[in-house]
């Protein structure tokens, strides 16, 4: 009797990312990630390896980006730690050979994604504010799986000038329910879009839901090159909310809401703002 025997494969396909702080010192704070794609049998074990040169870095997260979606934050471990562990995700840290690799267990098609590592400086209570000349880039070969500016196409920007007065607009990710955009599954952007006068303020809305004593929300910025930029991070244990150049943070703890507030809002500020949460669920 002939047997049908299905096989499941899981293609994962990795894209060079970086910190870039001064622009000079860029070559110095690459951050590297191999192999290029990964393809792996249906219920096998993936590992996906990334490098780091600085040794002043003790943040190292792990973004995952689905075609035709932005990247969401999957996983994200700190440099106290050797190990972090969430369901069938855990990173592996060595800051002895700056090496850090994301283990994916029992494989399956639905992890076929792209997978970028990045990483960066973090904050220690009390004194916590990102560094003001870190910037937080995702940069991805667009001869390989879908570019960030293929995802941006969707967006249209609107810049309207009258005279003197020139109306900033400012998009966030587009809605996907009536309430606001969902971005993963705890985060949501209540605002599709935000417009103001140029040189007002502009506030930028973003709830969460969390059970977790220690969390961080992080607030980006999709460049229309498709550059994904920092932007401003806070910490839940802080008892401040954060400011950055022109960006603030109203955060209310206990209404678990985050706001990004734009100072002096210019036409530069017309780009694409997400929100995204990170939860230390697990540690070693």
């Amino acid at each position: 009797m002939d047997k049908i025997l299905k096989a499941s494969f899981v293609v994962l396909a990795l894209h060079p990312a970086w910190v870039s702080g001064q622009q000079g010192r860029r070559d110095q704070q690459q951050v590297r990630q191999s192999p290029q794609s990964l393809t792996v049998w249906g219920g096998g074990t993936s590992v996906l390896n990334c490098t780091y040169e600085n040794s002043a870095f003790d943040y190292f997260p792990w973004y995952r980006q689905f075609p035709g979606e932005g990247p969401a934050l999957l996983i994200a471990i700190l440099s106290v730690s050797n190990k972090m562990e969430d369901g069938r995700f855990t990173v592996f840290l060595s800051k002895r050979d700056k090496q850090l690799s994301l283990h994916i267990t029992d494989s399956q098609p639905g992890d076929s994604a792209t997978y970028f590592c990045a990483a960066g400086t973090q904050c220690s209570p009390g004194t916590c504010s990102p560094h003001p000349n870190l910037q937080l880039s995702l940069q991805q070969n667009p001869a390989v799986g879908l570019s960030l500016a293929e995802v941006q196409s969707s967006f249209h920007l609107q810049e309207q000038v009258t005279g003197d007065t020139v109306n900033v607009r400012i998009r966030l990710i587009q809605p996907q329910t009536d309430q606001g955009s969902i971005l993963g599954q705890k985060v949501t952007q209540v605002q599709s879009t935000a417009s103001s006068q140029e040189g007002e303020e502009v506030n930028l809305d973003c709830s969460y839901e969390t059970s977790q004593n220690l969390y961080h929300v992080l607030w980006y910025k999709q460049l229309l090159s498709g550059e994904m930029v920092f932007l401003i991070r806070q910490i839940s244990f802080s008892t401040q909310s954060e400011r950055s150049g022109r960006y603030s943070i109203i955060f209310q703890k206990s209404a678990k809401s985050v706001s990004l507030v734009i100072s002096a809002s210019q036409i530069e500020d017309s780009v694409t703002y997400f929100c995204a949460l990170w939860e230390q669920t697990h540690s070693a």
